[in-house]
């Protein structure tokens, strides 16, 4: 997916003269290699690929056919499509299961009912057959910052109706009401390393949504308060208060599941400037909230100030 976006960055396929062929092709091996990977975890009764956890890194959560690794695994089968198209390979059979892939996140991982996009369905084997009597057959329809991935990997258009309603929903149950921003999921999965509090890059991807879609009022929300969480030009991961992360580190201890390679960060929230202010600023400074800023920000001055 991301060797796509630098293809198309550099030409894509209409400018023979800037795009990055060379580049792209000194990789092709490594693009068959990820694609034969992604196809190997597709469970073919239900078209989806299975993985083991997903961009919480919480197994208990995300073990199974979940949203957010699947539109990142199929927007990634469709740009190996179109890299391999710019190089002139036959890529076929890539393209009809890409598309595979997309229907059934369209159709299995979306409710009708809720009008939302769902987190994940449990599967705990690949390979089981069917998935019905698997030992962990479930749905997880609690809401999730990562049921925008559809939209956010361009599998389907900002302005679908889908998007909207799953956007509304996140919005809606996820937005701490009191220290702004984007929470990731509910704070009873409590598992919020450093105290539950809204995350960064989250809050900037569904800025760009409200930017994609024309709400102006509603991406400044989300684009200011980002802004107003910076401290010295520099985003943590995401925030917290002290009171949830001394809530977090009681549960922790008392629980003995506080990892060795935790102290650090503790030490470190606990060390910065925010401390004195009230707040726990967790994982500072985070690459990715940096890169989601500048995204948000990029298209939100195209769509709003053209001048």
């Amino acid at each position: 997916y991301a060797l796509n976006q630098y293809l198309k960055a550099t030409g894509g396929l209409f400018f023979d003269t800037l795009a990055d062929r060379a580049f792209c092709l000194q990789y092709w091996e490594a693009i068959e290699k990820a694609v034969d990977f992604i196809l190997q975890n597709k469970n073919d009764e239900i078209n989806l690929i299975h993985t083991i956890n997903s961009i919480h890194e919480y197994p208990a959560y995300e073990h199974g056919f979940e949203i957010y690794a699947n539109s990142t695994c199929c927007a990634g089968l469709f740009g190996a499509v179109e890299i391999g198209e710019a190089l002139n390979k036959d890529v076929e059979e890539w393209r009809e299961q890409a598309e595979l892939v997309r229907q059934s996140i369209l159709e299995r991982l979306y409710s009708p009912r809720r009008r939302s996009f769902i987190k994940c369905i449990r599967v705990k084997y690949k390979s089981s057959d069917p998935i019905g009597y698997d030992a962990f057959a479930s749905s997880v329809i609690d809401v999730d910052a990562v049921e925008y991935a559809p939209a956010h990997f361009g599998l389907i258009k900002e302005t679908d109706l889908r998007n909207i309603k799953t956007v509304q929903r996140i919005n809606k149950m996820l937005w701490d009401e009191e220290l702004g921003g984007l929470n990731r999921y509910p704070e009873l999965w409590d598992r919020n390393n450093g105290g539950y509090g809204p995350w960064l890059h989250f809050t900037c991807q569904l800025s760009n949504h409200y930017t994609a879609i024309g709400d102006q009022d509603m991406a400044d929300k989300y684009l200011g308060w980002v802004v107003e969480m910076a401290h010295e030009n520099l985003l943590p991961e995401h925030i917290s208060t002290v009171e949830r992360f001394e809530m977090w580190l009681e549960d922790y201890t008392n629980a003995k599941i506080l990892r060795d390679s935790k102290l650090t960060m503790i030490e470190n929230i606990r060390s910065h400037p925010k401390w004195k202010e009230g707040f726990a600023y967790v994982t500072m400074p985070l690459i990715w909230p940096h890169a989601e800023f500048i995204r948000a920000y990029t298209n939100y001055k195209h769509k709003f100030y053209t001048d």
